[in-house]
């Protein structure tokens, strides 16, 4: 987790990988930073392996590259209310790890996103309608993360926060389309925002936030425009094309750069975890604080933990970071600690409690006006560092009754280490049943002793 370098993402192709590794290797050399060359490795026969559900935990090692993993038919699967899936890496080298579904688009970027759902001989109108899908599938409608345009790179939308409102699915659907080689644009209208893309001569309105696209009496899909001077082909809300004075062209933004690439050191874990919000700490519902009306009352959490020396370290990581914590084994903890992009000034003295051996720096995440992806530590004792972030709800797979299988690939980090991997990924994926309490006053016990809760007595 350490080093600048973070090369992006995979390719499945073993004839691609060995020449990938050249480029790679000679990228690195030239101390650039890598945005689009996959790097995790794969491809020959698809081995699944069986897992045992025992008790509520299953564990799967990755010796290798990739490896393929279901739960045995006669594995119980029960509903949970806590689910955890935590991802250790066992390697002498530092690796990139993904987890994910078989059939799952790739969500680690934007270009491989692209090439998930994407297929060769494509016509552009199949590639538009393609990414509306996409971003219609992958993402909730609900208030965007931050008020600034967090939310409008398609790859934190899908995979960090997973929510946003219309202008956050249509920016996701113009910069998915722009990177594939389309026109596209974002209109603002009166309340809402939408996306158009070109193809076949003309443009195409692609509403991923209602969901909805508008059949021309032509034969083809409707335009802005179009709708604009036949409002009629929405009769609900045909008003927000046909209030022209407010129709706007927005400026084209910036291509994501993002990457989901999770990078582990030796030794490295990284925890993801949905629970229900009620469960969540304190300063995180503070931070979260979804109202009633959220369409899932489940929150994903994540947390990675690593091992610093004394000195100077910079720590990236591809979520939102919620918290931070660091822990000494002896006294006394001091440093600088400071957020940002590479050799910003490290702004904070690092706050230490009472025993000089523990620094909780949440609260200085928690002002900041956006979420940092990195940090920058100076430290004169080694440290265990624990970091708390968000992802989004869909970006993992989930076990279910009816979900069974899950992919791990892993991949080095840096060249010339695919030999040096000894040892493996190990994958354990936890669930935990939250009991179910009351309160009464005393005198009503009785009334609910038989009806399925632990009671407690008011003063707990």
């Amino acid at each position: 987790m350490r080093e600048r370098l973070h090369p992006r993402t995979l390719w499945h192709d073993p004839r691609a990988r060995w020449c990938g590794l050249a480029v790679l290797a000679a990228l690195l050399i030239s101390c650039e930073t890598i945005d689009r060359q996959r790097i995790f490795g794969g491809g020959g026969e698809l081995q699944s392996r069986a897992l045992v559900v025992e008790g509520d935990t299953v564990r799967a090692s990755v010796a290798g590259q990739h490896g393929l993993f279901h739960i045995d038919a006669d594995s119980p699967l029960e509903p949970a209310d806590v689910q955890r899936v935590t991802i250790t890496n066992q390697h002498a080298v530092p690796v990139f790890v993904r987890l994910t579904r078989p059939g799952w688009p790739d969500l680690t970027s934007a270009e491989t996103i692209l090439e998930s759902i994407h297929d060769v001989g494509m016509t552009d109108e199949e590639k538009a309608l393609a990414i509306y899908e996409f971003v219609k599938a992958w993402r909730i409608q609900w208030f965007p993360p931050q008020p600034q345009e967090e939310a409008h790179d398609p790859v934190r939308l899908i995979g960090v926060y997973g929510y946003g409102f219309c202008d956050d699915a249509a920016q996701a659907v113009d910069q998915l389309a722009r990177r594939a080689g389309l026109r596209a644009r974002v209109w603002e209208l009166n309340g809402h925002v939408v996306s158009e893309i070109y193809y076949d001569g003309r443009w195409h309105l692609l509403d991923a936030d209602r969901e909805r696209t508008y059949d021309h009496p032509d034969g083809h899909l409707a335009s802005v425009e179009e709708l604009a001077a036949d409002p009629s082909l929405d009769s609900t809300y045909g008003y927000l094309y046909s209030s022209t004075h407010d129709n706007v062209v927005s400026p084209a933004g910036r291509l994501s750069p993002h990457s989901l690439a999770l990078k582990l050191a030796p030794g490295d874990s990284a925890t993801f975890a949905k629970k229900p919000f009620e469960y969540l700490p304190p300063l995180l519902k503070e931070r979260l604080a979804p109202d009633e009306e959220y369409p899932d009352r489940t929150w994903t959490v994540g947390r990675l933990v690593t091992a610093l020396n004394a000195g100077q370290h910079y720590v990236e990581v591809p979520y939102a970071l919620l918290g931070g914590r660091l822990e000494a084994n002896a006294c006394c903890l001091q440093g600088r600690l400071g957020f940002g992009e590479p050799y910003s000034h490290l702004a904070h003295d690092l706050p230490v409690d009472g025993s000089g051996v523990i620094s909780d720096f949440g609260q200085l995440i928690a002002a900041r006006s956006s979420p940092p992806y990195m940090i920058w530590l100076d430290v004169n004792v080694p440290t265990a560092l624990e970091l708390t972030f968000q992802f989004a709800p869909k970006s993992i797979p989930w076990l279910e009754a009816s979900e069974r299988q899950f992919e791990v690939f892993v991949a080095p980090a840096l060249p010339g280490t695919l030999d040096a991997m000894s040892g493996l990924v190990e994958v354990v994926y936890e669930t935990e049943r939250i009991p179910q309490v009351a309160r009464f006053n005393l005198g009503r016990l009785d009334d609910h002793a038989d009806a399925g809760w632990t009671i407690e007595s008011p003063d707990g």
